[in-house]
């Protein structure tokens, strides 16, 4: 900041100095009509002054010329589309595909509410994932969960399924990451751990499972 403030400093005292004849044979090539003067000189010298000087001050401060805004819980609000898609990988050497749809409602606030329609490919065999049916759309719904926006946009959330028809039992429980992007009208997610429900044997050795969404109403 001080080596800005001695160079601006330094480049104003110019204002002072009288024109010079290469000054004056330089306008005079590129405005021959130009008739030199020192006041003319000096008002050509103050204006690249005064450009300098805010360049100089910029850099020294460190303020960047275009900033974006920072995320947070608000950024991820209102009703989202998303297609999933991936496997899963189990201890006997079998690969599950999963494709589906899901809605999301995220409130602002850290808390989220969905519906989904994925459908499970196991050996040659297609069925939908288990779980309350709506019986007007067909998605599978009661399924919730937590989330947090970070100031860079990246961020995680935790789904919670349903538990199964079993006294005790939990439901399934998934974590992903996700980055938002063009102010959070879009979303991709990338699934972190997976913990089936606790009546079903945990033989899943590896997955690949992602989402991407956008925020409903807008054009990306």
């Amino acid at each position: 900041m001080n080596t800005a403030i001695s160079l601006a400093a330094m480049l104003f005292k110019a204002q002072d100095l009288e024109p010079t004849p290469y000054f004056a044979n330089a306008r005079a090539v590129m405005a021959p009509n130009f008739k030199p003067g020192v006041n003319g000189m000096k008002f050509s010298i103050a204006k690249m002054i005064t450009m300098t000087t805010i360049c100089l001050v910029s850099l020294a401060t460190g303020a960047p010329a275009f900033a974006n805004d920072a995320c947070s819980d608000a950024t991820l609000r209102g009703d989202y589309a998303s297609t999933v898609s991936g496997q899963l990988f189990h201890a006997d050497g079998t690969a599950e595909d999963r494709q589906g749809l899901v809605n999301t409602h995220f409130d602002g606030r850290g808390y989220f509410t969905q519906t989904d329609y994925v459908l499970n490919t196991l050996n040659g065999v297609t069925s939908p994932t288990p779980g309350p049916i709506d019986p007007v759309s067909g998605f599978q719904n009661e399924e919730s969960g937590t989330y947090h926006v970070n100031p860079d946009c990246t961020g995680n959330l935790t789904i919670h399924f349903a538990s199964p028809p079993v006294p005790g039992a939990t439901g399934a429980v998934i974590q992903l990451f996700f980055v938002l992007g063009s102010h959070g009208n879009w979303m991709r997610t990338v699934v972190v751990s997976v913990t089936p429900p606790s009546v079903v044997n945990n033989d899943i050795t590896g997955f690949t499972l992602h989402s991407e969404g956008s925020r409903l109403g807008q054009h990306n």
